[in-house]
């Protein structure tokens, strides 16, 4: 119909791929006029972003940041451990870098541990997190920092799934920039789905040009959005997700508005043949 046209035009200028947008409309109720034709289907794109609960607030928790470079794994861990602290002190957390291969990891790390006034543990191998992770077991929250290599490297899933059979105490969480495409979203969650992932925290929502890409990534996976971060203050631009997940869509709308993209029509026809075609 005009309408469902419309809202899949709407939808494909924030940046979802045709097939997000397709169960977008058609999950949307009919719509009568004008002013619904975007207030219906954001409401629906709100309700269908997957959403984890704050895991963090469990006594004995070891939560592992993974991801590939400068997504700002280590920023986040900060962000987390000083909102933890500020809550409920600095005594009871510990941060673990647990990059044996980037220069100055652990350093960096420590920066920021020395302003929330907590400590710094190092672990290179499996064996040595799960020692590492006995010792501190009386902690309420450990923040782990992993390596940030490529998410192309072979070993890399097999590496953290052993960090996960180390201890069942472990949470590990997918960091995903929103400034990244699509196709390097996909590849990601991909590469990292041998791992156990309790969630993922979207990075960098302050400094991506539309926010489409990231939020069809989490659908398409089904991966539930823990946290969410827009901008580098610690810690008062992390949020939880459960918070964030209708703000999360009018910054979408916002980068759309800002940018003006324009839809071909000519590609709009072959996309959404091409879904309806293969939903058929």
């Amino acid at each position: 119909s005009p309408m469902q046209a419309q809202m899949l035009r709407n939808l494909t200028r924030i940046g979802l791929a045709p097939y997000i947008a397709n169960i977008i409309v058609n999950r949307t109720a009919p719509v009568s006029n004008q002013k619904e034709l975007w207030r219906e289907p954001l409401v629906t794109l709100t309700h269908t972003i997957p959403i984890a609960e704050d895991e963090l607030q469990s006594e004995g928790v070891v939560a592992a940041l993974v991801g590939p470079t400068g997504v700002g794994k280590t920023t986040t861990i900060a962000k987390m451990a000083a909102r933890y602290a500020m809550e409920y002190g600095s005594d009871d957390i510990a941060l673990v870098c647990a990059d044996a291969y980037r220069i100055g990891a652990k350093e960096h790390l420590m920066a920021f541990a020395n302003i929330i006034g907590t400590t710094v543990h190092a672990a290179s191998s499996p064996d040595e997190l799960t020692a590492l992770l006995e010792r501190l077991r009386s902690k309420k929250l450990v923040l782990v920092d992993t390596e940030g290599v490529s998410q192309r490297d072979i070993d890399l899933s097999d590496r953290l799934a052993a960090f996960g059979n180390a201890t069942d105490r472990v949470r590990f969480y997918l960091t995903l920039s929103a400034t990244c495409q699509e196709s390097g979203l996909d590849e990601t969650v991909r590469r990292y789905s041998r791992v156990p992932l309790s969630g993922a925290i979207v990075t960098k929502v302050d400094e991506a040009g539309q926010l489409g890409c990231i939020i069809g990534t989490l659908i398409r996976h089904n991966l539930p959005m823990s946290f969410v971060s827009d901008g580098q203050r610690i810690p008062d631009d992390l949020h939880l997700a459960h918070k964030k997940r209708l703000w999360l869509v009018n910054q979408a709308v916002e980068c759309m508005e800002a940018s003006d993209p324009q839809v071909n029509e000519r590609i709009m026809a072959e996309n959404y043949t091409e879904v309806s075609t293969a939903n058929a």
